[in-house]
């Protein structure tokens, strides 16, 4: 009984740390921004010498 609990002491943290990690993970990946033309080109900037 007494190594079961110290089992469970170490594996409920663990395990909670990989499913946050995951969550984590899996919103980052899901959070995308749209393509845009931002940089493209050549031009003057006004105010800038």
């Amino acid at each position: 009984m007494r190594t079961s609990r110290k089992l469970i002491q170490i594996l409920v943290p663990l395990l909670t740390v990989a499913l946050l990690s995951g969550a984590a993970f899996a919103m980052m990946a899901s959070n995308t921004v749209p393509g845009s033309d931002a940089g493209s080109g050549s031009g003057a900037i006004s105010g800038y010498r």
